[in-house]
């Protein structure tokens, strides 16, 4: 899988939006000296913001997958920032 998708290909909600939810915090480790391991913090809804706490999600990947998903959010941070064709975000 690469790392753009066409947005027809993403979950949406019941109004036709992409369903996300929102990361609020990561971590990240070396799993048995050979993989690398994320954990991912995220809000399920309001409430959890309210309450201080969150859900989280572990994945394992390879080093090569590892440096594929840091550029491709590189990638996409820069897109945010300035717009597809170089001009601002909103």
């Amino acid at each position: 899988m690469g790392p753009e998708t066409r947005l027809d290909q993403w979950e949406q909600d019941g109004e036709g939006r992409v369903a996300v939810k929102p990361l609020v915090a990561f971590e990240s480790l070396v799993a048995h000296g050979l993989l690398c391991a994320v954990k991912l913090h995220y809000l399920e809804g309001s409430d959890q913001l309210l309450d201080g706490d969150s859900s989280s999600l572990q994945l394992i990947l390879s080093p090569e997958l590892a440096r594929a998903l840091g550029n491709a959010l590189l990638r996409t941070a820069d897109e945010a920032e300035t717009g597809p064709r170089g001009e601002r975000g909103n």
